[in-house]
């Protein structure tokens, strides 16, 4: 899982991009999620191709990778699962929130996407 102080979050290529967040106000701090619907899109900055689209069907869900983890204290988890084969690189990003029909959307961060220099070999993994 990652972490960051600034607006860049440094990811090696082929690793599960899982994203710990909290719903907070302008002063940091932290807001229920209660009624609050929650998307994010990962968009290829090459291609403009949508490579994992996160989203909450109902509020107080777990659909399609948006996990809430404390409701009143706005804590979720975006799990977009594995970036192999995303391109390397930075990605923009940034998360939708919607309640009672109002959109608001967070400033951009960026997922800063480098290659990884230790390989998984199947020999190695459990399941082999």
């Amino acid at each position: 899982m990652t972490s960051c102080d600034t607006n860049v979050i440094n990811i090696k290529l082929g690793s599960d991009v899982i994203l710990n967040c909290i719903y907070q106000d302008a002063d940091n701090n932290p807001l229920s999620l209660s009624g609050i619907l929650i998307f994010t899109d990962f968009i290829s900055p090459k291609t403009g191709e949508v490579l994992f689209e996160a989203s909450m069907a109902t509020p107080g869900g777990n659909i399609a990778g948006i996990i809430v983890t404390n409701e009143s204290l706005g804590e979720y988890t975006i799990n977009a699962g594995s970036s192999a084969g995303w391109p390397l690189g930075e990605m923009p990003l940034d998360i939708l929130y919607s309640k009672s029909g109002i959109l608001q959307h967070t400033d951009d961060f960026i997922l800063d996407f480098q290659k990884g220099r230790t390989q998984l070999r199947t020999e190695n993994t459990p399941d082999a």
